[in-house]
């Protein structure tokens, strides 16, 4: 059997094929760090579009939220609010979602 390109792509039928790159959640023990981990293992494509360059802090009792943009934080106000909230309600009752 052919060996894989020691670059992680692979080879199709002649083509070569380049894996796209993925997101990663961020790191640490970090409230954000766990929600985003929920939201990526829920659906990592949403994940890697939306919500991995989202950083965050923590001033109590919200989770504030900075988005790259202002379309990027309108948009996820608009359709993605709810899957941060219920990740954040799952591991924090009682926090709340801010984004600023």
């Amino acid at each position: 059997p052919p060996v894989p390109p020691a670059d992680g792509s692979a080879e199709t039928a002649g083509a070569r094929v380049i894996p796209f790159p993925q997101a990663m959640a961020p790191a640490g023990a970090g409230l954000w760090a766990e929600v985003a981990r929920l939201l990526q293992r829920d659906d990592p494509a949403i994940f890697r579009v939306w919500f991995a360059g989202l950083s965050a802090t923590e001033e109590a009792p919200d989770l504030v939220l900075q988005a790259p943009s202002g379309f990027h934080a309108s948009y996820i106000k608009t359709h993605l609010a709810a899957r941060i909230e219920a990740a954040l309600q799952r591991l924090a009752p009682g926090m709340r979602m801010r984004i600023g």
